[in-house]
């Protein structure tokens, strides 16, 4: 069929058959909606049938660049209210980034509704704060007990004996509600408990008193994370609210607790209160760039929603089972988890449904299973670059053991025995397996749109677990840099996810924090690298240490072939296959029909490129300089749907060719084309478009983000990538249902 080209170039095979006309229609469609709202709102709906007096909300808000100066402000249905603000960041010209808002709705009556919107206000009114002393006063009843026992003893930790002691922090405070984290992250851990001289467990309790209404809002958490006490504990765990006549609220005979993970329960002390959704309008999320740019026109998600939703209700979901996750993070296959968010919170964006959220929620707290926590607990050790921040009690930090592998915390060569985590007691196999690959994003949306610490932490948690995770040996050309750096050398998949995690914590960890520091670092260590590695110049990372790591030792672990693997200045792929790929993908069984085997040496698997592309993307939309590697990989992805001698349908294969059988590379999309199959290429047509009725994990599918975000960095031939993509794979219904992947781009 016919379709237009690059001025110069012969008609591109293409499925379209009348394809101006098509994808100027798509264009319009894509685009209008788009823009037609920058108004920042939202709606709350009550759900419960109960008329309220004085509800209470805490929501996370993001705000457009110069659209709050000082600090925001509820307005409901037109009506201010007095407004608690907690500023978390700022934009780069002093105006409000995120926050947390905590107010009350006057009246929330059955089945009504609340529209809020946002003006500026001069103060935060977050001086009228709760004391210690005034949150232990008699109207609050405030107690929270864990209740440890191993069947000879129990051993009782009290949230209300913490707060006596003045072992909390603040997360936010003031008039309207007042949150804190009670917890002991000393060299003394005075609550940590088990049932040997290591005391394993450390107890944690997260409580937001709202004086108005005498009500407390309780998260009970349990984490076994300290390095210096790593050991799998079982024991049977009861949960009680209440100082006068406290109530049980949860009771587990047997709880196998595994070292490195948390569990975590939350309850209302007093009345709960009655159901709600809050649809957080996801124009505005959009606008402000702190989600991907999701096509927000009209989707069929009624059937999505109860589908979906389905699954949840039939999960098993008490403390350490799995919920809708697939515990073994690396198995292959796509599901829900696996793409720019789980479908599940993308559904929940997109529509506020309060089953929708009630699973979001319920599947993040179950991911605290994963074995992917440490908490330092060593006190001689730092957390910043600069050796000033004592390190115990914050997340793990390559700067204070620079040379650990977290996947080998006790038997890699590499590591001095200062940065070893040597676990003090058994540490058995289990179903939580974690993966570099697969890893999934439960948290960066549930904190951002909650303020809720709890999810803020789970994100660091993983994100620094993970930087730890890869050879540490500054002089491997595989691992991960020179000494303490972040760098991401693990295959193509296993980048796209780390980085995206390691991005979405840089970007939402509060303003002036160390963890704000560290985790900018981190993206900052991978950037340079990958920049080094094929040899990108002329950016703020030019010739650094890591920039110089990457163009030296860090090239050859990308580039090198089987036949010359000491190459110490190997060719980069002329075509940008981000790297050169491997002979693995080629001889597997699996691609033999695909590929013709004395044509083809080595092959890249193009869905996780895709993936990568969709990572840079977001990162250069979040702030972060991923702009040349940006660019630099949209040729790649350009480049099968423009040129003349490739099928742009070959965007959704499994595996792309990327050196011919005598290891030289190819130069061409033309000689790409001819390393596939007769029989292959003669059903790539309908390979790609029974992709798109895949909306979890169709490759054609993923591609989308990946044409998209091509799209913004304007490389010579993008908007034709474009084009065909809107009159090819936009108009695929399974979108309409599951728009997970359904990102499209912002300069049209």
């Amino acid at each position: 069929t016919k379709r237009s080209a690059i001025p110069g170039q012969k008609p591109a095979y293409s499925l379209l058959d009348e394809e101006s006309e098509t994808a100027e229609r798509s264009e319009v469609s894509y685009s209008k909606i788009l823009m037609s709202s920058r108004d920042n709102y939202l709606i709350i709906r009550e759900k419960g049938g109960q008329d309220t007096r004085n509800y209470p909300i805490q929501i996370g808000r993001p705000f457009l660049p110069g659209e709050i100066s000082d600090f925001p402000q509820a307005v409901l249905n037109g009506n201010r209210v007095l407004t608690q603000t907690s500023v978390k960041c700022r934009w780069p010209d002093g105006s409000v980034k995120h926050a947390i808002l905590c107010f009350l709705i006057p009246r929330l009556r059955p089945e009504g509704q609340v529209k809020v919107t946002f003006t500026n206000q001069e103060n935060a009114n977050d001086t009228d704060f709760l004391s210690a002393e005034a949150m232990l006063h008699d109207k609050y009843n405030f107690d929270a007990v864990m209740e440890f026992s191993d069947g000879l003893r129990t051993i009782k930790v009290s949230g209300r004996e913490m707060l006596e002691n003045k072992h909390f922090t603040y997360w936010h405070r003031g008039p309207i509600a007042t949150s804190i984290i009670l917890a002991d992250h000393s060299e003394s851990r005075k609550y940590d408990v088990g049932f040997d001289v290591y005391r394993p467990i450390r107890p944690i309790i997260h409580a937001t008193f709202w004086p108005a209404i005498h009500k407390v809002k309780i998260r009970f958490i349990g984490e076994i994370g300290n390095t210096q006490a790593l050991e799998d504990q079982t024991y049977a765990l009861s949960l009680k609210i209440g100082n006068q006549k406290p109530s049980q609220v949860y009771r587990n005979q047997e709880i196998r607790h595994h070292a490195q993970s948390r569990w975590t329960k939350a309850f209302w002390l007093g009345a709960t209160p009655t159901q709600i959704s809050i649809d957080h309008n996801i124009r505005h999320l959009v606008q402000t760039k702190f989600i991907p740019n999701y096509y927000v026109g009209p989707v069929s998600t009624g059937y999505a929603i109860m589908s979906v939703y389905k699954t949840w209700i039939e999960a098993k979901k008490d403390l350490f089972e799995a919920g809708n996750w697939v515990t073994g993070m690396s198995t292959g296959g796509g599901r829900p988890e696996i793409g720019p968010y789980p479908t599940w919170t993308v559904l929940w964006m997109y529509t506020g449904d309060h089953l929708l959220e009630e699973m979001s929620f319920g599947n993040a707290d179950l991911a605290a299973a994963w074995p992917l926590h440490l908490r330092e607990g060593d006190p001689t050790k730092y957390f910043d670059a600069g050796q000033t921040i004592p390190a115990i009690g914050h997340v793990l930090s390559l700067n204070a053991r620079p040379s650990l592998w977290t996947g080998r915390m006790t038997d890699w060569q590499y590591c001095k025995e200062v940065d070893k985590i040597t676990p003090v007691g058994p540490v058995e196999q289990h179903k939580w397996e974690n993966s570099d690959s697969h890893q999934p994003d439960p948290f960066s949306v549930q904190y951002m749109l909650t303020g809720d610490y709890w999810y803020l932490e789970e994100l660091m948690f993983w994100v620094s677990w993970s930087a730890a995770n890869e050879n540490s040996s500054p002089n491997y050309v595989g691992g991960r840099g020179p000494e303490a750096a972040g760098g991401l050398a693990c295959d193509v998949p296993a980048q796209a996810w780390l980085f995206r995690n390691r991005v979405r914590a840089a970007f939402l960890a509060p303003d002036n924090t160390p963890e704000k520091a560290y985790f900018t670092k981190l993206v900052e260590d991978a950037i340079a690298i990958w920049e080094g590695q094929r040899d990108i110049v002329g950016t703020k990372f030019y010739q650094n240490t890591n920039w110089i790591w990457g163009n030296t030792l860090g090239k050859q672990a990308i580039w090198n072939s089987e036949a010359k693997p000491n190459d110490t200045n190997p060719q980069i792929a002329p075509l940008h296959h981000w790297r050169r790929g491997n002979r693995y993908i080629t001889n597997s069984g699996l691609f033999q029909k695909e590929l013709k085997p004395k044509k083809v040496g080595d092959s890249v698997l193009s869905w996780q490129i895709n993936f990568l592309m969709f990572s840079l993307g977001h990162a250069r939309e979040l702030g972060f300089p991923t702009d040349s590697l940006l660019s630099w990989l949209s040729y790649f992805v350009v480049g099968q749907l423009t040129n003349y001698q490739y099928m742009p349908c070959l965007i959704a294969s499994y595996t792309t060719p990327s050196t011919q059988d005598d290891d030289e590379y190819f130069e061409t999309w033309g000689m790409v084309r001819e390393a596939y199959t007769n029989a292959f290429l003669q059903n790539a047509e309908e390979m790609f478009k029974n992709s798109l009725n895949d909306a979890e994990h169709g490759y054609g599918i993923i591609a989308i983000p990946a044409v998209a975000y091509a799209k913004d960095s304007g490389i010579p031939g993008s908007d034709l990538a474009w084009k065909w993509m809107l009159g090819n794979a936009l108009p695929a219904q399974s979108l309409t249902k599951n728009p997970k992947w359904l990102i499209v781009p912002r300069n049209r």
